[in-house]
């Protein structure tokens, strides 16, 4: 039943009036339901309307190139000048990834939405606001028995108020639910990154929040009003809304950027125990008052927590699949995924080599083989969690490697993803105290865990109507690019394909040891050729990208270390003009020991497809593919980022630029950075 239609409620309501006054508050019924429930109700299905067409849209613009690449490739330089000042400009400045401080204050800050985004925000705001501040009708103390009196048009529209609050509030939580799952029909059916789609999610949460204070703090004067707020605290359906409202808060406060970034696995843990409770909450809250006009509220929130459900569920089973296998004989009957760790560049990368069922895992040598069921395959994300080093909480991660290959024991299919996880704080920590430090001759040292896998998550990015491709990495985000690397040597996906690797520590070369060796032995059968270079951003020696390495030049001994041990973070990377300006780099150390370095199998193996340069500093722009590269200025390029959140600004900035010149048929751009 819709809420504002009279129910027999309304009616025994009407009884209580004498004839003569039957009349006057019927009217009031009438105006209190239109103003309570009508107006606020149909904004939400407005809105319901506006959120349906807009991910169907998005599931166009995502899914119609791959469905017909030739006939988007002669579309999109067309499409130019919408990409370029609307779908991937900030919408103000230069910033999108990079959080702004807000007040000055780094713990509280602000992310840049780019500009459509920007418009879809404002209509969400608008939609909301909308409703609060007008479209309200108040009748006059005289002809309204329910609100009689001097005070009746402020009583009138604090009920209003509320009312419509609650309304609004509720109506939103499913979407709210919609946007937080990473398996919901939203995610699926538009395409959308996990950045965007989070970015929804925090605003329609801050809505949310917004509405239900509002709609506490109009209740609480209205009980104060007739003396009734001590004893509302003895009925359970306020207590279940005040507790509903503080989950809330709850989530809104733990929420904030510098409290989930440093408990992570808190904030994630707290965050499905208290939207839990809150969906609880506010079920009770409304089911309490036994009205059937609010049957519809009471639907809309089975169905958020349907969907809580279901994303659950969902996410369980896929765990189940992949992380467990059933076997036939043996002493143990149950096998959990295993990763096998191995430490590299002297301790400051992790590689995982997690062992999967062979039908889970898209050989990244081969073919796609489309399927209802994703496989897991380079490129995409994965959540990942170590139970002997959590208990609850996993983390994100990109898979570099992913190989089936055939087991020469059992002679039975396997496979096998790589997991390369940069050692900080937190989990990374624990992994690296968990298999030890490295030994005294400073080998690298490799433990077996049992670990369970998530995913794929996101979209892998398809580059099917690129011609050329220019791929920016700073520190470990080189592990996104690998897979780009794969499509071109073992698909000839490419025409030419050129990677630019920004990092403070040459250690970290190692990193790229064995997938550069097979990708230029495989490239001997396909004749690919790859364009690597290398900028060193923590060394003073040398002017600004000016070489300092190429494969004939390698000093016998090469720096190991770096007195700043970390590779490029967002926290230790200045944000100046771009933010890849650094002032403060420091003099590379030797290794210890003096022994064969870390990154010496990188530079001084002799390629025979890849050319590989070492630079000193930063790249002084973006245009990377000169004429031996690129030799047609009529092709389309696509430029793909990942890596600290400045380097992506500079990066999206540039190519925006470029863009701007035509001096390509077409540019694209792609950043993948963790803004969530």
């Amino acid at each position: 039943m819709l809420p504002w239609v009279l129910d027999d409620h309304d009616l025994g309501f009407l009884k209580k009036y004498p004839p003569e006054k039957r009349e006057d508050a019927l009217q009031s019924l009438l105006v209190s339901n239109r103003n309570s429930f009508k107006v606020p109700t149909i904004s939400i299905f407005v809105e319901y309307g506006i959120f349906i067409s807009l991910i169907l849209a998005c599931g166009l613009v995502h899914y119609l190139p791959r469905l017909f690449p030739t006939a988007c490739k002669k579309l999109q330089p067309k499409l130019a000048p919408i990409r370029t000042h609307l779908l991937e400009a900030p919408l103000l400045g230069r910033r999108n990834a990079e959080p702004i401080p807000l007040f000055g204050l780094r713990w509280l800050t602000f992310q840049m939405p780019l500009r459509l985004e920007g418009i879809v925000l404002l209509a969400l705001f608008l939609i909301n606001l909308l409703p609060i501040t007008a479209f309200y009708t108040t009748l006059a103390a005289e002809h309204n028995p329910r609100y009689p009196g001097p005070h009746s048009h402020r009583q009138q529209m604090q009920r209003y108020l509320a009312d419509r609050t609650a309304v609004l509030a509720i109506g939103q939580v499913p979407l709210l639910f919609l946007m937080a799952g990473r398996r919901s029909p939203t995610t699926l059916v538009s395409g959308l990154s996990m950045n965007a789609i989070m970015l929804y999610h925090r605003w329609i949460a801050r809505m949310v929040w917004c509405q239900a204070f509002i709609h506490a703090v109009a209740w609480t004067v209205i009980r104060i009003d007739q003396g009734r707020l001590v004893k509302m605290y003895q009925t359970p359906y306020w207590n279940w809304g005040v507790a509903a409202f503080m989950m809330f808060g709850g989530l809104i406060f733990l929420s904030l950027r510098s409290l989930r970034q440093k408990w992570y696995e808190c904030f994630v843990f707290l965050h499905i125990l208290m939207a839990l409770l809150a969906v609880v909450g506010i079920y009770f809250h409304i089911h309490l008052l036994h009205s059937s006009s609010f049957r519809l509220f009471v639907i809309m929130t089975e169905i958020t927590a349907a969907i809580w459900a279901f994303d659950r569920a969902i996410r369980f089973f896929n765990r189940l699949i992949t992380s467990v296998q059933l076997r036939r004989s043996g002493r143990q009957l149950v096998k959990v995924a295993s990763a096998d760790v191995e430490f590299l560049a002297n301790n400051k990368v992790a590689r995982l080599r997690i062992s999967l069922p062979a039908w889970r895992v898209q050989d990244g040598t081969q073919s796609d083989v489309p399927g209802l069921v994703p496989k897991l395959a380079a490129g995409y994300s994965i959540m990942l969690s170590v139970p002997r080093l959590q208990i609850v909480g996993d983390h994100p991660f990109s898979i570099a490697k992913a190989r089936v290959i055939r087991d020469p024991k059992s002679e039975e299919r396997a496979a096998f993803i790589d997991v390369l996880v940069n050692i900080q704080g937190g989990m990374t920590k624990k992994l690296l105290s968990l298999a030890g430090s490295k030994d005294i001759e400073g080998l690298a040292l490799s433990r077996s865990l049992s670990v369970i896998v998530d995913g794929p998550y996101d979209h892998q990015l398809s580059l099917c109507a690129t011609d050329h491709l220019l791929l920016y990495a700073g520190g470990i985000g080189v592990t996104y690019c690998l897979p780009f690397l794969e499509q071109h040597v073992y698909r000839g996906k490419f025409k030419t394909c050129k990677l630019v690797w920004m990092l403070r520590d040459l250690d970290l070369l190692e990193v790229l040891d064995e997938p550069l060796g097979e990708l230029d032995a495989a490239a001997d059968a396909t004749k690919a050729k790859l364009f690597i270079d290398v900028y060193h951003t923590a060394s003073r020696a040398s002017e600004k990208g000016a070489p300092i390495a190429t494969l004939e030049e390698v000093p016998a001994e090469l720096p190991s270390s770096l007195s700043s041990s970390s590779d490029l973070t967002p926290q230790e990377e200045k944000s100046i003009t771009g933010g890849l300006d650094d002032d403060d780099d420091e003099p590379a150390e030797k290794a210890e020991g003096g022994g064969r370095t870390a990154n010496e199998g990188v530079l001084k193996r002799r390629w025979r497809n890849i050319t590989f340069n070492v630079h000193h500093g930063r790249p002084d722009g973006i245009r990377h593919l000169d004429e031996s590269v690129a030799a047609s200025r009529a092709d389309s390029l696509s430029v793909v980022c990942c890596g600290p959140r400045p380097l992506c600004d500079w990066a999206r900035n540039e190519t925006l630029q470029w863009r701007r010149e035509r001096e390509w048929a077409d540019i694209d751009f792609h950043a993948e950075c963790v803004l969530w």
